[in-house]
């Protein structure tokens, strides 16, 4: 028995030529037999090898034998090599013309075909010559069943099989390469029999892909021509298609059906000219898509990355004529320096990838409303004026500095000159003292900086007379200061630059460490001090001198999330607010007065205490183009207990209402996290929320 793992012809070929040999002595141990591949021809090419070849000759140990065809009727026994590394073997078994089919796949590295079911582990052939009608190759087959195998040598010319063995439909397939991955395309191999070509007949079948119900879709009658593109395929998720082949003597073949899944289909890209600005408004360019199964144009606007790849976008058209390769915005979004792409969907839903540069290409643009930071740490809000103040930074390296924003205008009033020199965790807050106007206060630890509120101007350094290494401050009335540190409430009189010492006392028994109190002042000469490891607070009580004469536990924690206490008091109705569990407790006996839903995500209180400011945008939500962030603001009215949602321009951060009873929303113009924390985009604006 010949044994041959893969390669089904050279057995059958070669029973013959054992017969010739087999009174011929055999030597295993031949030194060619080392030698088997000495003389690779490394310079082959895959595709010179392309085709079908017959054995025309076999040598062994230098004796030569023809191989004649097994069948004459029907032929030679032939393989191909195909293209798509598919190798095919025919072998008669009958003088019907029968034959049996080998169809596994090839390879070839420095002049070595691998052929198997999973090259290059497999059967080898060694290439020692190739021409354009000739190939010479060795093979191993143990012929004479002794466990050794034996170096037979081939030599093979091309061929062109009878007419009535179809070798050609089962090579009609999806041309799927890299170069027509935006098309439906097939190839086959082109007849090369002695009888009359006809024509090759493409047809698709839809809905069960039968044949029953197929149409004829296309007629080749070249036969060159082995491809063939469906121009109009209708818009399903999948289509079969099957293909014949007819000479004059009638139809050859017929192939089984090919099913196309068109979610594999690429669309090709469009290429965007870089956008032009003109004050307010960005026009776009594009050269006309040029691809197969054309849906429409879709043009987003995105925040970019450091590398203009936009990680948000937003869809602002959708154009169907193919022709229109223009867009006008004379609405660009609130972002400085925005990124436009212009995609192109196929009928089948799948839409062109994106390259920064070719489709996608970012417009210089600054919207005046936009403020040019990319991350603020705190804001504080000027309750007589529309200015804000904010300790923000523009870029990942640069520091932070402080600003005064006036958002009406759209302008920054005034930088700080002398920046604070510690890092702190603790708010600034502005002040308004009758002896001192209007402040900044700025803490550095044990130090308090005094800003000037218009010019940002540092006036002052405060500090204790005692030394105080706080975690907190608050103002109470009369230049009367609470300041805390992990052990201790301490009162002081402010003259000047220096907090003087007027009374103290311990607070909790428990040390947390130098961060984590909070100071809430309320009406009446109070104070509640706490901490957010604290399931209660304690509320003392001044005597307008600022000596404590009073204090007592609160069954009231202060709540903290996302950087930011989340208790806030109201002096107009004296009410604290729970933005965490979203209950409002009288200041009084901190009882609760009653609870709300919505917003989820509180933020503000209204002047006069009757609205509850927000959204439900979870600050922890990471940012993407699939979050569920929403341009709304939620407001909850106390006395009505009912909830309004207003649109907004963009996805708000922190709301307030201000002394002209506006309510005010620090916006982003895209998805964002905390606004302390660093972003891509600059996107944050100031927004007044019609009502």
């Amino acid at each position: 028995m010949i044994k041959n793992y893969n390669l089904k012809v050279f057995p059958q070929i070669l029973l013959l030529f054992v017969l010739i040999l087999s009174g011929c002595s055999n030597d295993d141990d031949d030194p060619a037999f080392d030698s088997f591949y000495n003389g690779a021809l490394t310079s082959a090419k895959a595709k010179d090898l392309e085709g079908i070849w017959f054995i025309y000759e076999a040598e062994y140990q230098g004796e030569k034998v023809p191989v004649p065809a097994t069948y004459q009727e029907c032929g030679s026994d032939f393989f191909i090599f195909m293209e798509n590394g598919k190798y095919k073997e025919y072998a008669f078994i009958s003088s019907e013309c029968d034959y049996t089919k080998n169809n596994i796949n090839w390879s070839l590295n420095e002049g070595i075909v691998y052929i198997g079911p999973n090259v290059p582990r497999s059967d080898e052939m060694v290439l020692i010559g190739l021409s354009e009608e000739k190939l010479v190759f060795r093979i191993k087959l143990d012929i004479d069943e002794d466990g050794i195998p034996d170096i037979l040598t081939f030599t093979a010319h091309r061929y062109t099989p009878p007419n009535n063995t179809d070798i050609y439909t089962s090579s009609f397939q999806w041309d799927n390469d890299s170069a027509h991955q935006n098309k439906i395309r097939f190839k086959w191999m082109t007849y090369q029999g002695f009888n009359n070509f006809d024509r090759y007949e493409i047809y698709r079948s839809t809905g069960d892909c039968s044949k029953t119900n197929a149409e004829l879709i296309g007629t080749v009658t070249d036969i060159d021509q082995n491809f063939f593109i469906d121009e109009d395929p209708p818009a399903l998720e999948r289509i079969c298609y099957f293909f014949r082949l007819y000479t004059d003597k009638g139809m050859v073949g017929e192939s089984v059906l090919t099913d196309i899944t068109t979610d594999y289909l690429r669309v090709s890209q469009v290429k965007l000219s870089t956008p032009t600005t003109t004050n307010d408004v960005i026009e776009l360019h594009w050269e006309t898509y040029e691809g197969n199964y054309f849906s429409h144009y879709e043009i987003t606007v995105g925040a970019g990355d450091d590398d203009d790849y936009p990680r948000q976008e937003v869809v602002i058209a959708k154009i169907e004529d193919i022709n229109t390769t223009t867009y006008t915005d004379d609405a660009p979004p609130y972002l400085i320096d925005p990124v436009y792409t212009v995609y192109v969907y196929n009928i089948f839903g799948q839409k062109s990838d994106i390259t920064v540069g070719v489709n996608s290409q970012k417009a210089v643009y600054e919207n005046p409303e936009v403020l040019p930071f990319n991350s603020i740490k705190f804001i504080a809000i000027d309750r007589e004026e529309t200015v804000i103040y904010l300790y923000a930074k523009s870029g990942l390296y640069g520091g932070n500095k402080l600003y005064r924003y006036n958002y009406n205008s759209h302008t920054i009033e005034a930088v700080a000159g002398t920046l604070p020199e510690s890092y702190t965790s603790v708010r600034m807050e502005v002040i308004q003292s009758a002896d001192h106007g209007k402040e900044v206060i700025f803490h550095q630890s044990d130090e308090l900086y005094a800003y000037d509120a218009r010019t940002l101007e540092l006036k002052y350094k405060l500090k204790s007379d005692v030394y105080i290494f706080s975690d907190r401050f608050a103002y109470l009335h009369d230049n009367l200061w609470i300041l805390t540190d992990t052990d201790d409430v301490y009162v002081c009189k402010r003259e000047e630059n220096t907090l003087k010492l007027i009374d103290k006392e311990p607070h909790f028994t428990t040390h947390h460490g130098a961060t984590g109190y909070y100071i809430i002042p309320m009406n009446n000469n109070e104070a509640i001090v706490g901490h957010h490891m604290e399931p209660q607070s304690i509320k003392f009580t001044f005597d307008n001198n600022g000596q404590i004469t009073a204090r007592k536990n609160v069954d009231i924690g202060m709540k903290w999330s996302n950087n930011t206490l989340q208790i806030s008091y109201n002096s107009e109705q004296h009410y604290l607010a729970d933005f965490i569990n979203k209950k409002l407790y009288t200041a009084d006996d901190f009882t609760v007065l009653q609870s709300f839903a919505e917003p989820q995500f509180p933020s503000g209180i209204s002047t006069a205490g009757n609205l509850i400011l927000g959204s439900n945008n979870d600050p922890a939500w990471y940012p993407q183009n699939s979050s569920p962030h929403e341009k709304k603001a939620k407001i909850y009215d106390v006395s009505s207990r009912m909830v309004n949602n207003y649109n907004t321009k963009g996805y708000p951060h922190l709301l307030f209402e201000n002394h002209l009873g506006q309510i005010v929303s620090i916006s982003s113009g895209f998805k964002r996290d905390l606004l302390s924390n660093f972003a891509h985009q600059q996107d944050i604006f100031v927004e007044i929320i019609e009502r």
